[in-house]
């Protein structure tokens, strides 16, 4: 063979060769791509939208603040609760100490009704004996003197009687308050108890009208110095003890009104705070 042929001849059979071998490697990369298993695949990411970010951020709030007003509202009442207890008994002690109060007065006021009645009733006969005694009078001009001294002392008496039939106009009004409160929840304790202390005050008063009543029907003649120091002493202290009944009423009054302020401002409150959990919830939902 010559040169020249064999040199053609290798170049054919490099030209092989070469064209071979990426089939080859590629052959054997399939073989080796089939025969192991995939070591690296790329990880599945999660990737959440910005409205469920938002979507769960708005629920979690919702619990949290959910929790929060429950909380609040256990701490509510348990305030409530202890406010309610303290309250009650407090309220109790002080109706207690109203009733011993209460109590002891309308003691005092039955005992000055004894007294009053009593002098009241010795007044009457005594000034029957006397009006009796004018009639039967023959000196007709001592008679018209001593007539006229009785017409006049009663007189005076009638005016004390009218004041207190006006002061008993008074208490009478401020009983009927008090017990339409009474009837809608109100306490009323303090204005019971006041009123308890005008009822004794207005006996005071009506005794010493009594007493001062025996005093002029003791005789139909002139007054002596010592029994008119004794009317004008009996007059001013019934005078005082009317109008500390007055004032007394008023203070009743007064007691009812702050009373009725005071219901009003724990019906409101209590109002409120029903408002402010309902919407708190409501907010919460």
């Amino acid at each position: 063979m010559s040169y020249s042929k064999k040199v053609l001849l290798a170049g054919v059979t490099l030209s092989v060769i070469l064209l071979s071998a990426p089939v080859m490697a590629e052959e054997q990369n399939t073989d080796s791509t089939a025969e192991t298993p995939e070591k690296v695949r790329t990880p599945w990411i999660d990737y959440k939208t910005e409205t469920e970010v938002r979507a769960e951020a708005l629920k979690k709030k919702k619990v949290e603040a959910e929790a929060a007003r429950m909380e609040l509202q256990k701490k509510r009442e348990e305030t409530k609760n202890t406010i309610k207890e303290t309250r009650e008994t407090t309220r109790a002690e002080i109706e207690v100490k109203r009733k011993e109060i209460r109590a002891a007065l309308e003691a005092k006021k039955e005992e000055v009704k004894e007294k009053r009645e009593v002098l009241r009733e010795e007044a009457r006969i005594k000034m029957e004996a006397l009006k009796l005694k004018i009639k039967e009078e023959k000196d007709l001009v001592k008679a018209k003197i001593q007539g006229t001294r009785i017409a006049v002392r009663e007189k005076a008496l009638e005016r004390f009687d009218g004041a207190i039939e006006r002061i008993l106009a008074l208490k009478n009004k401020v009983a009927t308050h008090i017990e339409k409160l009474k009837a809608g929840g109100v306490d009323v304790g303090t204005a019971e108890t006041l009123m308890a202390t005008a009822e004794l005050k207005l006996e005071e008063a009506k005794a010493k009208i009594a007493e001062a009543n025996a005093l002029l029907s003791s005789s139909a003649e002139e007054i002596g110095a010592n029994s008119r120091e004794k009317l004008i002493i009996l007059a001013k202290e019934t005078q005082a003890l009317i109008k500390e009944v007055h004032q007394t009423l008023n203070d009743a009054v007064k007691a009812l009104r702050e009373a009725l302020k005071i219901k009003m401002e724990t019906r409101a409150n209590m109002k409120e705070n029903n408002t402010s959990a309902t919407e708190t919830s409501t907010e919460t939902n």
